[in-house]
């Protein structure tokens, strides 16, 4: 076994003494939490995310000072978050007790389905991209472009990304396994919308389509392609708008065991 030098203990015993008293982790520990928050951020997720206010649940582990938690707020029965965190926090106090953590994870979104929605191209498209290219060709591009792009009213109205965040509480302990208290949380997100993801399947498509079927010779395929791309609305993802800041704030119960 190799031995400590007394330089070594000695920095060892501050080390300990100065953490002791100030901050502690739990070794092991469960904890369900229901919760209201107030929810909000910046991008393109949150001019679609009415998020006020949200109700959910919170269940977490934390073992050998690192914590795993995931939680989900509903605003009504279709229009939800989810997410899955891990990171470490670390606790002030006993009575009243003050937690600070930072976490990543990963961050799902689920809205309503809109009125009407249809996978398929409507009449008016299909009229489009005969103007396109040849209404002999309508049928061929409905096919491919069901083939690749599938039901975009399954992924539209979803969104889905990466998510890092620093969080905040402050709890009373009025029963040994129970508290309620207060807290705030801001983050980064990096998420992609259902709706920018069926924009890109759909470029795909067009791609694939103008790929593999020979057009009249009179039909630029570079035009035709932006064309399509337009007629469909198929748009580019633009990354600005799948980044921004995320923040909430709110009450909560903690049954920690």
């Amino acid at each position: 076994m190799r031995k400590l030098s007394v330089h070594q203990i000695v920095l060892l015993m501050c080390m300990t003494l100065i953490a002791a008293p100030s901050a502690h982790a739990d070794l092991f520990g469960l904890w369900v939490k229901p919760k209201v928050d107030f929810v909000g951020g910046t991008g393109e997720i949150f001019k679609k995310f009415e998020g006020s206010p949200a109700g959910g649940l919170e269940v977490g582990l934390e073992l050998l000072g690192l914590s795993i938690w995931a939680d989900v707020e509903f605003m009504d029965s279709e229009q939800y978050w989810a997410s899955g965190n891990v990171g470490y926090d670390f606790s002030f106090g006993e009575d009243l007790e003050l937690t600070f953590g930072v976490y990543a994870g990963a961050v799902f979104f689920n809205f309503p389905k809109d009125e009407g929605g249809s996978s398929g191209l409507s009449d008016e498209q299909k009229a489009q991209i005969g103007t396109i290219i040849g209404a002999d060709y309508v049928d061929a591009f409905e096919q491919k472009y069901t083939e690749t792009f599938g039901n975009e009213d399954q992924i539209a109205n979803t969104a889905f990304g990466l998510n890092g965040r620093a969080r905040l509480s402050l709890e009373y302990h009025f029963l040994p396994l129970l508290s309620v208290g207060v807290q705030g949380s801001a983050g980064y997100h990096f998420i992609l919308t259902g709706e920018e993801a069926a924009s890109s399947s759909k470029s795909l498509a067009v791609d694939s389509f103008i790929e593999s079927q020979p057009l009249p010779d009179d039909v630029d395929t570079s035009v035709a392609k932006r064309e399509l791309k337009k007629a469909i609305g198929a748009e580019e993802v633009d990354i600005d708008d799948l980044k921004g800041i995320n923040y909430s704030a709110g009450i909560f119960l903690n049954f920690s065991f």
